[in-house]
Formats: C-alpha cells, structure tokens, sequence
C-alpha cells in the first residue's frame, strides 16, 4: 500500500542499493562497503611473531632385533632361493643383548630356513668376520663351527640334532645370504646404523663388522642441510638460506657448541672459556678455514640429535631478529 502525504518528520530516505544493487558513482551518502582503493593494502605481518618452541629430535626407540627377508642362502653345497626350493621365507635375524633388559637374547643371528620350521642360531663370539656389500644386500659371515640347531614346535623353538643343511653346516666356515631387495624388512644399508644406535658399546658386532662398500662418512654439512630441510621451526626456504650464508662461519660454528652447553647443563661458562683459549691460540698457528676443520670435527663429536636441537634453538633466535 503506498503512503500519500508528505513523510513524517526525521525521515532520511534509504541509499541505493540498500537491498538489490550497489550505489551511484555519484552517490555521496552512506555506502555498504568502500570505494575501490579505500582500503589499506594488508599488512604482510599483521601481528609480531612470537619465538617458536625448538622441538627436541626424536630419539631411535631401541630394539632387542632386526632382520632380512633373505632371497638366497648359501651354506656350501646347500642353497636356498625363495621361490624355488624354499616355499616359505629364508630370514636372517640380529639379535642385540639390551644390558638393561636381562630378558633380552645375547648378541647372535639366527638362520630361519625350511619354510619357517628350523633355524640355525650362532653366537656373536663365534662368528669371526661378517663382511657386507651393501649395494648388493650380500653378507658373508665367517664362524669358528660352534653353532645350534632348533626346531619349531607347539610355537616354540627347542634344540634339536637334525640338519637343514645336510652336513653342510659342519663342514665348511663360511655361508653368504642375499638379502631381498624387492620386499624389504629392513635394508643393508641399515645394518651399520641399527647396530651402532642399539647395541651396547662392548658388542662384538662392532668390532666383527665390515662393510666394504661403506658410504664417504657424514660431514657436519650433511647435518646441516638435512636440518635445514626437515626442522620443523620457520619456513624451509628461510632456513636453506640461513644454513647457506651463515652457518658456514667460524663464529657460528663455535656457537653450535656453546649454545648446546648452556641449554643442557651449568658449564656452558666453562665451555666459552675452553673455546676462547683454543681460538686465541690456534689463530696464531693456523688459518680461519684450518680452524674451522678443527671446530667442525669437534661439533661431529656430538650426537645428530643434539646438534640438530642447537641449530633449532639457533634458528629460533635468529628468526626473532629477522
């Protein structure tokens, strides 16, 4: 119904566009949103970044074992490839004495062979060498012929007499496995690291080892630019460039150390001052890059982890300047 009349008093008519449409170009009323660049461009850092948390690396969680699906085992004469004459799956196991565990097996291996139902258990001090090409998964183990013979029964191994391999076990020192490449449990070239990070420092997997197709060691640069690719703190292109313009320094270098020994314990006064007086007198002998070969080795001393969680606590105050 239209109203006639003239419009009760205080009336302010409705602007354009109030329910359908937008106003005019000349319209100097009130508007439902702003002209095209009224608005500020928005501001890139809207609110002051707050110092990241490091997150502490993840320690390995131990294990008493690890083991290979094997594709062949040789054993003198005796040979078994998956497929052919083994039906089952031919493993070959590890086995690492935790000290703290008095449950846990002593240092051995184990040779599971005839589908699963025997397995040839040999003691880590009776094994002489064990030689691994990792590139191809082959180990050769060499043993003194002190070894044991179980049989599965009612789920369980129990020692036994009979001879998987038909006298082959007994008559010659030394047997070879090829590991599966294509269905892996665990891969060859885990064998080293499995043994160094779970083992107790006297086992004589250490000593007895021998892989002779040993990848060059790792570089603190290996480190750093593992780090810089998979620390959860800040942006991966900011830490790339970090790690490439300013952890190369010597100053930075000694800072990996130091930071480390304030952050874990009171002596980081003392470590300032022990690197203090080996920077003052190596200076006079030696050039800044001589140096910092000297400091590298030093920080290579440290776990991975623990030079990680510094470079994280570095980066964390250096992203706080930035």
């Amino acid at each position: 119904m239209k109203r006639r009349g003239p419009p009760p008093p205080g009336y302010a008519p409705p602007y354009h566009g109030h329910a359908y449409g937008g106003p005019p170009r000349d319209w100097d009323g009130p508007r439902p949103y702003g002209r095209r660049g009224d608005y500020l461009p928005p501001d890139p850092r809207p609110y002051k970044r707050g110092k990241p948390t490091p997150i502490p690396s993840p320690k390995p969680v131990r294990k008493d074992f690890f083991e290979f699906r094997l594709e062949k085992l040789i054993i003198g004469e005796y040979s078994a490839d998956t497929g052919e004459n083994n039906d089952g799956e031919d493993r070959l196991r590890f086995y690492l004495k935790d000290s703290n565990n008095n449950d846990s097996k002593p240092d051995s291996i184990a040779l599971t062979v005839k589908d699963g139902q025997q397995r040839i258990v040999i003691d880590a001090s009776n094994i002489k060498t064990i030689e691994l090409l990792q590139k191809i998964g082959h180990f050769k183990f060499t043993i003194d012929g002190n070894y044991k013979i179980e049989k599965l029964e009612n789920a369980n191994f129990v020692e036994c007499e009979e001879d998987p391999t038909d006298g082959q076990l007994s008559n010659t020192e030394t047997f070879e496995c090829y590991v599966d490449k294509k269905n892996p449990i665990t891969t060859a070239r885990e064998t080293e690291p499995n043994i160094k990070n779970w083992s107790s420092a006297s086992s004589r997997f250490r000593e007895i080892l021998q892989v002779l197709d040993a990848d060059a060691p790792r570089t603190l640069d290996d480190v750093i630019n593992e780090w810089a690719k998979t620390s959860p703190i800040g942006l991966p292109s900011e830490r790339l460039l970090f790690a490439k313009m300013q952890l190369k320094k010597g100053e930075k270098l000694t800072e990996i150390i130091t930071t480390l020994a304030h952050e874990e314990s009171s002596v980081g006064p003392a470590v300032d001052m022990l690197l203090k007086n080996f920077k003052q007198l190596a200076e006079d002998k030696m050039s800044q890059e001589e140096l910092n070969v000297h400091i590298k080795s030093m920080i290579m001393a440290m776990p991975e982890s623990a030079i990680a969680k510094s470079l994280d606590i570095i980066w964390a105050i250096e992203s706080e300047k930035v």
